[in-house]
């Protein structure tokens, strides 16, 4: 068993934790929750839960065999008091890999996703990119060079990715000052997702907020938070909202004269531009714009219905994956995962009312139908399953045929 492992066994748990945070906010009217920002944070973090399957199994792996054979010391665990120094350990590499993050451009690309909601709950905590630990993960391997063992790393990663869950809140208020100024918190973790300028880029720190005080990169909950990016993305898709950051950078790259501003591009700070890039004009600050208001768009209700069964069937095919991969051949994870992601991408554009969301839906069942015939002369496939592939597909074609004049945006005040 790894982190992964550990952390899909705590998925009910977390799913049982934002209805119960969501049930609250409905109850109290406080408006924490909006349906469009939870389908894209679900489906988000569903994606990357299966990447992570197979690429977690890749870097575990590197970090099994640099242990195997490089290791410098023999940090075996054999005593309670040993466990909080290994969070202490992992949690100070990801202090660096996280700030490194908001600094560093590429990096910034794979990060970004995870800040781009404009709201701040639960289901925010799911807003994950699917490449970014490719990229930023390598730094857990110090760790083992030093010596920490194999089973004591996967288990300190998987409590320190547990741990951040809970603090995606705006329920609990600011905790006394002996534990804010020792533990990441709600309220700390508010200011690290904020887009006000004086919390920008602080609070790193995923446990210990010591960490944070100590390389001066801790702020207080003061003023209300603003949440989101200082542009925002604007989009309910959620492969622009992973790839968009990696496109603009590529656009800037190739408009950009000289090699070296083009390398430079990729690992300056975030909003860095050569000088034939930038614009004369202030851009507006939209963190602290009177006038600012939250990415929101409306639909009528038959529409709901229909992007929340495509919703819940991507959901259906994640959840074999997440189980049974072992079970599955590399087909089959393949053809799940892309049926997954293909509804996401298409719910996404349904409730933009993007032009080509209806069309991508139509070729995605008919796709779904052929594979699901063909799937029927498999041995390991049954002819129900088929069936109902088939029998879903249609009746999703023909109600998507049947609503195809309420597919456009309402008016924001309906």
């Amino acid at each position: 068993m790894n982190a992964t492992d550990i952390i899909n066994l705590a998925v009910p748990f977390f799913i049982a934790l934002m209805l119960l945070e969501a049930i609250v906010s409905w109850r109290r009217g406080l408006g924490f929750f909006s349906l469009n920002d939870t389908l894209l944070n679900l489906s988000l973090g569903s994606t990357r839960q299966v990447v992570d399957i197979f690429s977690k199994v890749f870097l575990f792996a590197a970090y099994v065999a640099i242990y195997e054979w490089w290791h410098w010391l023999d940090l075996n665990v054999s005593a309670w008091w040993q466990w909080p120094l290994v969070i202490v350990a992992v949690d100070f590499l990801y202090y660096w890999q996280h700030r490194w993050s908001h600094e560093i451009n590429l990096l910034w690309a794979g990060h970004l996703v995870h800040h781009s909601s404009e709201e701040f709950n639960i289901s925010v905590a799911l807003r994950q990119s699917f490449v970014h630990d490719l990229m930023v993960y390598p730094l857990y391997f110090l760790l083992a060079l030093l010596g920490l063992p194999p089973f004591e790393f996967f288990i300190g990663v998987a409590f320190l990715a547990i741990y951040q869950y809970w603090i995606h809140t705006r329920t609990v208020p600011r905790l006394p000052e002996w534990i804010e100024s020792n533990f990441n918190t709600p309220s700390a973790h508010r200011v690290h997702h904020g887009s006000n300028p004086e919390y920008l880029d602080k609070n790193y720190a995923g446990v210990f907020m010591l960490i944070d005080r100590v390389f001066g990169t801790y702020a207080r909950e003061e003023a209300p938070v603003r949440y989101g990016l200082t542009v925002p993305v604007k989009t309910w898709n959620p492969l622009w909202a992973n790839m968009h950051c990696f496109v603009e950078l590529s656009r800037s790259s190739m408009q950009t004269r000289r090699w070296r501003d083009r390398i430079k591009l990729w690992f300056a700070h975030p909003g860095w531009l050569p000088s034939e890039l930038r614009s004369d004009e202030p851009k507006a600050d939209t963190a602290t714009e009177s006038h600012y208001q939250k990415f929101e768009t409306r639909i009528s209700a038959t529409l709901w219905r229909y992007c929340l069964l495509q919703y819940g069937l991507a959901g259906a095919a994640i959840l074999p994956v997440m189980a049974f991969a072992a079970q599955l051949d590399a087909l089959q994870i393949a053809l799940l995962l892309a049926f997954a992601t293909w509804s996401g991408i298409n719910v996404g554009g349904l409730q933009q009312a993007s032009a080509w969301a209806a069309p991508s839906e139509t070729y995605k069942w008919l796709l779904t139908t052929a594979a699901g015939f063909a799937y029927a002369f498999n041995p390991a496939f049954t002819l129900i399953a088929a069936a109902s592939i088939g029998l879903i597909g249609a009746t999703s074609l023909v109600w998507l045929y049947a609503i195809r004049r309420h597919i456009r945006l309402l008016p924001s005040n309906a």
